[in-house]
């Protein structure tokens, strides 16, 4: 009996470990999804801006050609 109750003891400490990794790589998988995700906005936004210096650039230069 002693020695089913140490393995079920080593089974368990197992399981324990396995969710332990599993929970860890969880946890690095989503602060890699939100570091791309803060990314992705800030290229987003990047782009937007880009897009109205160049209408703006475009706007004064066709002022200018009139």
């Amino acid at each position: 009996i002693l020695s089913k109750i140490l393995d079920l003891k080593n089974l368990m400490n197992g399981i324990k470990n396995t969710i332990k990794s599993f929970n860890n790589r969880r946890d690095q998988a989503k602060e890699r999804i939100s570091k791309l995700q803060d990314r992705s906005f800030e290229i987003t936004k990047a782009d937007k801006k880009r897009e109205r210096t160049n209408k703006e650039s475009l706007q004064n230069l066709w002022k200018t050609i009139k």
